[in-house]
């Protein structure tokens, strides 16, 4: 390790819960998802798409692409509700006229995608959260073709007034050095599984 004398403490919670625990003081800096604030400073660390996911043995994996219309009717599971993942999935069907077959609903990425995986539906999720399970075929992708990818930044929050530590800031950049490393083989993965 570079600084063992260094402890990271992680705290988790939506983009708005980070906000105010990097506004209040509580953490050096936060990660959130396409997250704008007069008072902090946002480093975008990558482009994180949502992508439409489900298990290989769930039904509606045999075909691997589909239209918008015929997704509409497929048992959706959705997380943080009010979310920006939340509204740039709802928004996809709305602007369409449909309505998402949400079949239930889950506080986070991580449980929606165990729920995924046990097969009670697709989700909508980030790429960064499911790379490991596509590349080992745990999850798939299913390629809505007459709709607009879902993507949004993947960012580091830092409060303005505060400034950060040495060894803050080189562990914020190390995460987007990480953070590039875990994207590109979820690339790859993605194209294999494509």
């Amino acid at each position: 390790m570079a600084h063992p004398d260094v402890v990271v403490s992680v705290r988790s919670g939506n983009s708005g819960q980070v906000l105010k625990m990097v506004l209040d003081g509580e953490v050096d800096f936060g990660l959130a998802r396409s997250l704008h604030h007069p008072e902090v400073e946002t480093i975008s660390l990558r482009d994180d798409p949502l992508i439409f996911v489900g298990h290989p043995a769930h039904p509606a994996m045999a075909h691997r692409k589909i239209h918008l219309e015929d997704a509409e009717a497929l048992p959706v599971i959705s997380y943080d509700r009010g979310s920006s993942d939340w509204t740039l999935t709802n928004g996809l069907f709305r602007r369409a006229g449909l309505i998402p077959n949400i079949v239930l609903e889950v506080e986070t990425i991580e449980a929606c995608k165990r729920m995924v995986l046990r097969k009670l539906g697709l989700a909508f999720l980030p790429q960064i959260s499911v790379v490991e399970e596509l590349r080992r075929g745990r999850l798939l992708p299913l390629e809505i073709t007459d709709a607009e990818s879902l993507r949004r930044s993947l960012d580091v929050i830092i409060p303005r007034r505060r400034p950060l530590s040495r060894s803050a800031l080189e562990l914020v950049k190390s995460l987007r050095a990480a953070t590039h490393a875990v994207l590109d083989t979820g690339h790859k993965a993605k194209r294999r599984a494509g």
